[in-house]
């Protein structure tokens, strides 16, 4: 169930009352109107409370009538809520690599935990699931999905659980020194690139693909640009080689920020020149799928 303010107040035609109180369940809906800003305020303090509570339908059974709730408050499931969260994600404009993300890890929680209403989740169900993972990288990066997921749940205009009450999860560090971080050497990157390869119908070695691939590869492994999201939009529009520059456009960066990447390494100018590029192509030649095996072929 979801409690919320309309997006636009003010006084309607034909109504005394000035502020509108907007109450939505399975599709059925119903609008509480009161005379000043605070009685609605305090309204809706009280709804969100005894919907917490479980006593929503009790307290409420004028509302609960019209929202078709039984004699449980109804409270929404974590599938549906975590659809709305994408959608509201979307029209935040966050950017498709988080978008992507997010419906990775919390798309996997839903599951996992049977999809439960939303209340039902406690901060403890929450920290053992983190801590199914083995590595602190991962538990940090799903810790950091959920919690945004959660504390959207939590928000005013939602309702759907007690707000900030998944804040600052902690959980049991593994123990063991942590792995130092592996660089490729020139060699290993050597080794790499040049096994790269792609072939035509007739199962030879496409030539001019396969130079592209390793560029591509290049970019990647040389100037830090995102294979997953950054990489999918980058055009050969977005190189200057007379200018020494690369330019990442907000709308392919993760950030959401235009990038520019200035001087480009002579290393990659040599692996760029041999792809032979042309205004307008794409500098990954192939989908994510076919990117991903051509990592396990190498």
């Amino acid at each position: 169930m979801k409690v919320s303010f309309p997006k636009k107040d003010g006084r309607l035609k034909g109504r005394k009352s000035s502020w509108q109180l907007n109450l939505s369940h399975s599709g059925k809906t119903c609008r509480k109107f009161y005379r000043t800003r605070d009685l609605r305020a305090d309204a809706k303090g009280a709804m969100t409370r005894a919907l917490h509570n479980g006593t929503f339908a009790e307290d409420f059974p004028i509302e609960s009538r019209r929202l078709g709730l039984s004699g449980q408050q109804g409270a929404i499931r974590l599938k549906l809520a975590f659809q709305q969260f994408i959608e509201d994600a979307q029209r935040r404009k966050i950017a498709d690599a988080t978008l992507s993300t997010w419906r990775q890890q919390i798309g996997k929680f839903c599951r996992d935990l049977r999809n439960p209403a939303v209340e039902e989740v406690t901060r403890q169900m929450v920290i053992e699931y983190i801590e199914q993972y083995s590595t602190e990288a991962s538990r940090t990066s799903i810790k950091n999905a959920l919690v945004n997921f959660l504390s959207w749940c939590g928000e005013d205009g939602q309702g759907y659980c007690v707000r900030g009450h998944f804040h600052g999860l902690t959980w049991r560090r593994i123990r063991g020194a942590k792995p130092k971080p592996i660089y490729l050497s020139v060699d290993d990157c050597s080794a790499l690139l040049n096994a790269l390869k792609l072939l035509d119908k007739k199962k030879k070695v496409d030539l001019l693909g396969t130079r592209k691939l390793q560029a591509a590869f290049a970019v990647a492994l040389f100037v830090g640009v995102r294979p997953v999201g950054e990489m999918t939009g980058l055009q050969w529009n977005h190189f200057d080689l007379k200018k020494n520059q690369i330019r990442i456009p907000a709308e392919i960066s993760k950030t959401n920020d235009e990038r520019l990447i200035s001087p480009i390494p002579e290393n990659l100018k040599v692996w760029l020149k041999r792809a032979r590029y042309r205004k307008g192509d794409p500098v990954r030649p192939m989908n994510y799928r076919n990117w991903r095996s051509q990592i396990k072929k190498a």
